[in-house]
């Protein structure tokens, strides 16, 4: 059995949802295998850990959820109060509805190269695979991304390359690498002596910073500086720059490129794989939306789901943007956002747009799967606002 399916089964086997016949495949795997055992076991003891934590706070939230609901809708209306309750009383759900269910998530390692994990920090003599998607395969200090692919490798002095799908590249020194096909992006430790990337008889030298590089054709190479300065062909590449080489002659010299985020969106299923905390992520999603409303970046907001929720209900949080880019921030993070996203999109029921109190409640309903016999047209005028200002006195 090979590791990748282990994990999954091993997920199954903590959710109680293993049939019989794989639990014996897979308790010989993590008897052969200490990486599959020691992850079974981590696994098994913070689901229990878990459990035990909101097993009380769950029973609790429950009662008072159908109890405070109970209350508001046997009280007896006032004239004063009665058009504010209706939806405080959807927020106050809300909240108790969330607080039932937050549960901490659980990062599965990956073992993209056999008999390594790739969380593994311990020094390596050798490149390693530190992120991987689909098939990538290596020999020594060569490695491979199948058509559907992706990879992070990093070299021992803390230099990453990032391989494209249907890509290869080969790690001749630490700071030294041979892009054989594809494309591949750089990321580059301050170091002694300069990076190269060699493709074919053509070489680009750098320092520091993030560097793409392409071989579009068998004569045809391109090069794309997201950070820092390279040198190719004896011309100077600064950032949000690039300049493509054909028969080794420099094509329309070097040029500026208007949109790096979108140029190099390749990179973003790694990122997500890597997780929402991830600075260059964030950074790239805080650029998306910053071009919205244009169609190609809300795409590819909405291609990297979950991950851009919080950079989205932010803004929303923090005022900015005119009507139309707030209703179409609003309506994507109601698709997209995540669970963590929830007290925000309680908060922004009582935001002064009236597309951003309905999305939020749409999100609400969606993510806490109660509308507390609501519609999103309740939420038209800023009731809630006043309701809470009552409240508050």
């Amino acid at each position: 059995m090979e590791c990748t399916k282990a994990e999954e089964l091993i997920c199954r086997l903590v959710d109680g949802a293993l049939a019989a016949g794989e639990r014996s495949e897979l308790e010989q795997h993590v008897h052969e295998c200490g990486p599959c055992r020691e992850l079974r076991d981590d696994l098994a003891r913070q689901d229990h850990e878990m459990r035990a934590a909101f097993e009380g706070p769950r029973a609790v939230s429950g009662l008072i959820a159908e109890k405070s609901i109970a209350a508001l809708r046997g009280a007896r209306p006032r004239r004063s109060w009665a058009p504010l309750m209706v939806p405080f009383a959807a927020a106050a759900g809300f909240i108790i509805a969330f607080a039932g269910f937050q549960r901490e998530r659980i990062v599965i390692r990956e073992v993209p190269v056999a008999g390594r994990t790739a969380t593994d920090a311990r020094p390596k003599p050798e490149p390693r695979v530190v992120t991987a998607i689909g098939h990538v395969g290596q020999s020594g200090a060569t490695f491979t991304c199948g058509d559907d692919a992706l990879a992070e490798i990093e070299s021992r002095d803390g230099s990453r390359v990032r391989l494209a799908p249907a890509s290869s590249a080969c790690f001749e020194e630490d700071r030294a690498v041979r892009l054989l096909s594809g494309r591949l992006m750089t990321k580059i430790a301050s170091g002694k002596s300069p990076f190269t990337v060699t493709i074919g008889n053509e070489t680009v030298v750098a320092d520091a910073g993030t560097i793409d590089v392409s071989l579009l054709a068998p004569n045809v190479s391109a090069v794309c500086v997201l950070e820092g300065t390279a040198t190719f062909r004896a011309h100077r590449v600064g950032a949000s720059q690039r300049m493509t080489s054909n028969d080794g002659e420099c094509q329309a010299g070097v040029i500026d490129v208007r949109d790096l985020v979108m140029a190099t969106r390749w990179v973003h299923p790694l990122l997500v794989r890597q997780g929402p905390d991830n600075d260059e992520l964030r950074a790239r999603i805080g650029t998306l939306i910053d071009r919205l409303p244009e169609s190609a970046h809300v795409r590819e907001l909405r291609s990297l789901g979950e991950c851009a929720g919080p950079s989205l209900v932010a803004y929303l949080r923090e005022g900015r943007g005119d009507a139309a880019t707030r209703s179409a921030i609003a309506s994507l993070a109601t698709d997209i956002a995540g669970p963590a996203s929830v007290p925000h999109f309680i908060a922004l029921l009582s935001d002064g747009d009236e597309a951003v109190r309905m999305a939020s409640f749409r999100a609400l309903a969606r993510l806490t799967g109660e509308s507390l016999g609501q519609k999103a047209e309740d939420w038209r005028t800023p009731s809630a606002r006043g309701c809470r200002r009552e409240v508050t006195k």
